[in-house]
């Protein structure tokens, strides 16, 4: 689980927290909403990418060098673009693949709940071996898709609920 003790605030959940308050604060300017906006678009994506919510101890993957199809990397980096470049779509039409995927349940609408099952997740896609390829792409890439939908119906929630 993501530290939210003792951490002093400084964490992702208490960030989309905070913006998400700025965002709905109509006695904040426009500028400081538009940017509440932004930081909550880009730290609810974060969230729900399993590095995002993995190991403090490799940083989140990115201590965890790979080749990946052939090419040096690290985890991390696999995960935030990797697996989705397989495709070799552009952001166009991979959106019409993410929308296609079934509705996801939302769940809660808490953060740390967020937090917790994308955890669930990253554990669980850590490699044994340091070359990955196909096989990892096919395993886990449908799971970043379905990361992809969550988090961008939940972000469409949390808007919603937000400005209304």
């Amino acid at each position: 689980m993501p530290a939210i003790n003792g951490d002093n605030g400084n964490n992702v959940i208490e960030a989309i927290r905070n913006q998400t308050a700025i965002l709905g604060d109509t006695s904040k300017t426009d500028a400081e909403r538009q940017e509440a906006l932004k930081f909550v678009v880009h730290f609810v994506g974060d969230i729900h990418q399993p590095m995002h919510d993995a190991y403090a101890r490799d940083r989140g993957g990115n201590d965890i060098p790979l080749t990946y199809n052939g090419r040096s990397t690290n985890l991390h980096s696999v995960w935030d673009s990797g697996l989705l470049n397989t495709r070799g779509l552009n952001d166009a039409q991979y959106t019409q693949v993410i929308q296609a995927l079934p509705a996801p349940d939302l769940g809660s609408t808490d953060p740390v709940d967020w937090a917790q099952d994308t955890c669930h997740i990253a554990v669980g896609v850590y490699p044994n071996t340091s070359t990955i390829g196909t096989d990892y792409t096919n395993q886990y890439r449908p799971i970043a898709e379905a990361q992809l939908r969550l988090a961008g119906d939940r972000l469409a929630r949390l808007i919603n609920e937000t400005l209304s």
